[in-house]
């Protein structure tokens, strides 16, 4: 399994404390945090994906992809989305990355195993009812890719998802602009929001 360099584990840490670090349990009205799953997420477009796209190839796949946002000209994006289709083609363990009032990773698997995949083992309570009951701030369960990143232009293009409850949940593609150990958010697109 691959390793995280360090300047890659520097970006995950800004990434995931920008787009946590301001999070409120609805419930409880107060600051909270979020449990990221310990491997990151691997998105490698699908056989579906590449057959729905014009000629079924991955350029065309990446082509689509880059042409979806707004703000950034497709052809900056195309080192970024070189680097993070190469990047994630399988998932790398996050257990260098450190927590933040912002977000925890779940090192043991522990919180995903017994919340997400054993779900239906609680008595008449869905799993956040159950994650919230045990862990009063816990905002949810969120998963984040390996980013793609231009050290040219300094952009930086991640998937994320986010799991609140049974019935909402969200993921998105985000571009970022890294510099100087800091980032800036650029722009986002929805893939799935429930």
């Amino acid at each position: 399994m691959a390793i995280l360099a360090d300047l890659e584990k520097e970006q995950i840490s800004l990434i995931l404390s920008s787009l946590f670090g301001g999070l409120v349990n609805n419930q409880e009205n107060r600051e909270g945090f979020v449990f990221i799953e310990r491997t990151t997420f691997s998105n490698k477009p699908s056989l579906q994906e590449l057959e729905l796209s014009y000629d079924g190839s991955m350029e065309y796949y990446k082509f689509k992809l880059g042409k979806s946002f707004k703000k950034i000209p497709s052809d900056d994006l195309d080192y970024a989305l070189d680097d993070y289709l190469s990047k994630n083609s399988s998932p790398v363990v996050l257990d260098e990355i450190q927590d933040t009032p912002a977000f925890k990773i779940d090192r043991s698997n522990s919180i995903y195993d017994k919340y997400i995949k054993n779900r239906h083992s609680f008595n008449n309570l869905t799993w956040e009812q159950q994650l919230r009951a045990d862990l009063p701030n816990c905002i949810g369960m969120g998963s984040i890719s390996r980013p793609g990143y231009d050290p040219k232009t300094g952009l930086i293009f991640v998937y994320l998802g986010l799991h609140e409850d049974h019935l909402c949940g969200r993921t998105y593609y985000y571009i970022y602009k890294y510099l100087n150990g800091k980032i800036e958010f650029v722009e986002s697109m929805p893939v799935m929001i429930s």
